[in-house]
């Protein structure tokens, strides 16, 4: 049996609902490619040996978050936006929204970044494990 070496679709469960479509090497996900789960969620961007990794958007399936920006191995690590989403306002096309922007190391908030509030406030500084960290 030959391996998916370039570009291809896998399917993981039903067709449509959990898939991978992109660059392949040796049967594994590496290069660019669109990975949508059985859950919903969906992430599209590069790969390196079946993990996210470089930049990419993750997407949670109940249009509450979005994430954009640096993975490695998987997880959350670098630069980035993560962006809850909150309510949409009835005389409005845009959600309320609270994001935040900078460094991630293991899927947190970690090093300097802003968070912004959806009241128009913001936070500027150091974050440790998710928590704000420093003055």
């Amino acid at each position: 049996m030959g391996h998916m070496h370039g570009k291809g679709t896998l399917q993981l469960g039903r067709e449509g609902q959990n898939y991978y479509t992109g660059d392949f090497i040796m049967n594994i996900p590496f290069g660019k490619g669109r990975r949508q789960y059985a859950s919903g969620n969906l992430y599209e961007g590069m790969w390196v040996n079946g993990k996210r990794h470089g930049y990419g958007v993750f997407s949670w399936s109940n249009g509450n978050g979005e994430y954009l920006g640096q993975w490695e191995n998987g997880v959350q690590n670098g630069h980035g936006v993560h962006i809850w989403y909150i309510i949409r306002a009835e005389e409005s096309q845009y959600a309320l929204r609270n994001y935040y922007e900078g460094n991630f190391l293991d899927g947190r908030r970690n090093g300097y970044g802003t968070f912004y509030y959806s009241s128009g406030t913001k936070y500027i500084g150091e974050w440790k494990a998710d928590q704000k960290h420093g003055k």
